[in-house]
């Protein structure tokens, strides 16, 4: 992924953070032990935009770090029925004078290709409003778009922002990688013992 070294030197998670200027009692460090990118990545086009960070303790789970579930195929994605989605990220929130709240949440999500001139493959998603205005930024690649289901009760993980053309522009939203189309790796690349400690199954991920 183009947001990660390939070193984990000197890499830290961060969970449970509100305020870049004020920690809280609910925040969780880890050191990262290795960035795994994915093989086939390719850093002209931003394809396959996706990596998995192992970290050196597992994080404890509370009411400020959850776990978000990951989706098996697209029919699953059909299945649960996705209509309002969230995007996050510390990135920034003004691009030429337009105001975006990048943190605030945002129920609109789409994947019409014509608005990119078809570059959006099936493991890409495009997400925002066709006027415009809400948009992940500069700053928040990597970071969640997370979809509630109301079939199940719960939130996954249905994109990883990756890139866009500018903030915010009319038929232009930001691209992400479809998570979806990685959950097989994202199975092969998690270590057993490593998945026990966390108590976690395979369909859901920190």
């Amino acid at each position: 992924m183009h947001s990660f070294p390939q070193s984990s030197s000197r890499l830290q998670v961060v969970a449970g953070l509100r305020s870049q200027s004020r920690l809280g009692s609910a925040v969780q460090r880890r050191s990262v032990e290795r960035v795994i990118v994915y093989e086939d990545y390719d850093q002209t086009l931003h394809a396959n935009d996706v990596a998995l960070l192992r970290l050196f303790s597992p994080l404890f789970f509370s009411s400020h770090v959850q776990p978000v579930c990951t989706l098996t195929n697209q029919a699953e994605e059909r299945e649960l029925g996705f209509n309002c989605c969230f995007i996050s990220g510390w990135g920034s929130t003004i691009y030429k004078g337009l105001s975006m709240d990048t943190i605030t949440p945002q129920c609109s999500t789409c994947n019409q290709r014509d608005w990119y001139r078809g570059s959006v493959t099936s493991s890409m998603l495009c997400a925002g409003l066709e006027h415009g205005g809400v948009d992940t930024c500069q700053g928040d690649s990597g970071g969640p778009l997370s979809c509630y289901s109301e079939v199940t009760g719960r939130f996954y993980l249905y994109g990883v922002t990756s890139q866009g053309e500018n903030c915010g522009l009319p038929r232009k939203p930001g691209l992400y990688t479809r998570a979806s189309s990685y959950s097989a790796w994202i199975r092969r690349t998690q270590e057993r013992p490593f998945s026990s400690i966390l108590g976690l199954s395979n369909r859901c991920v920190c």
